[in-house]
């Protein structure tokens, strides 16, 4: 079973940091490791990636909710052109 109140938690913080305009000057090198980062705790804690990255996310951040991959063509659902 996934940790879904921690994934939704996880979603409203990264969304009021994203408001906040914390992740404005990150670069490509910066993104990615901090999506490592990110990766990392969702997985240790049984997190559902779709929950996490929803659509608004997965496009600020460049990652596929499904695959979780840095994709720089993420439509507008979330998804990398081969996971859609």
């Amino acid at each position: 079973m996934s940790n879904h109140a921690g994934s939704y938690m996880l979603n409203d913080l990264l969304s009021k940091m994203v408001e906040f305009g914390y992740f404005k000057d990150m670069n490509e090198v910066e993104n990615k490791k901090f999506l490592t980062m990110i990766n990392k705790l969702i997985f240790y804690n049984d997190c559902n990636l779709g929950e996490v990255f929803d659509e608004k996310l997965a496009k600020v951040f460049n990652i596929c909710r499904y695959c979780s991959k840095y994709r720089l063509d993420i439509n507008d659902e979330g998804y990398c052109k081969e996971c859609a």
